[in-house]
């Protein structure tokens, strides 16, 4: 499973790896052609990676949800270890995400439920989204907010905040959205 965050806290978001069944993880600090700068294992075979800075140190680090357990375990070190956040959060068939929600420069999860087209976050919050296509997470606007998009059939549908929808055609049906801070 790919994954795209600031391992190194340089401002560049470059690219990870999470080898589900296995838990291994490997990140790159350039998006260049090579072998992973950090490799380390994380997680148990049926985990979902998330990335994100969890304690505002600029650095992004890894984290899982374990859907069994409906449960996160984040990471302050990009490095072998337990767990240094662990709580249980959402229901049965979530899908994690990780976003800076408020623009305070810390990382947090959300959880977002088909059945209803939501998200969920750990605050309370309920933010409603276009459940057709892909969902991707970004800063589209630069505000330091993290929002949501749905990608399909060549079109991304952007939410901000509480700002209106943004539709911007990109790629074409069946490409897959990637969100991040390249330069």
């Amino acid at each position: 499973i790919a994954l795209f965050c600031d391992w190194d806290g340089d401002g560049t978001d470059t690219v990870g790896l999470y080898r589900p069944g296995e838990g291994f993880v490997y990140l790159r600090n350039s998006n260049t052609l090579g072998f992973a700068d950090l490799d380390f294992f994380f997680g148990i075979p049926t985990d979902v990676p998330v990335c994100g800075d969890w304690d505002g140190d600029g650095v992004d680090t890894i984290g899982v949800y374990r859907p069994s357990e409906r449960r996160f375990f984040l990471r302050n070190s990009n490095s072998l270890g337990f767990a240094d956040i662990d709580f249980a959060f959402g229901l049965v068939g979530d899908q994690p995400l990780a976003g800076d929600w408020d623009g305070d420069g810390v990382d947090t999860v959300a959880l977002y439920r088909a059945a209803n087209s939501a998200i969920y976050g750990v605050a309370g919050e309920v933010w409603p989204v276009d459940g057709s296509g892909q969902l991707v997470v970004g800063d589209p606007d630069g505000d330091g907010r993290d929002g949501f998009a749905g990608f399909s059939d060549g079109v991304i549908r952007w939410r901000s905040g509480d700002a209106a929808q943004q539709l911007i055609r990109f790629g074409t049906a069946g490409s897959v959205v990637l969100a991040g801070w390249w330069s």
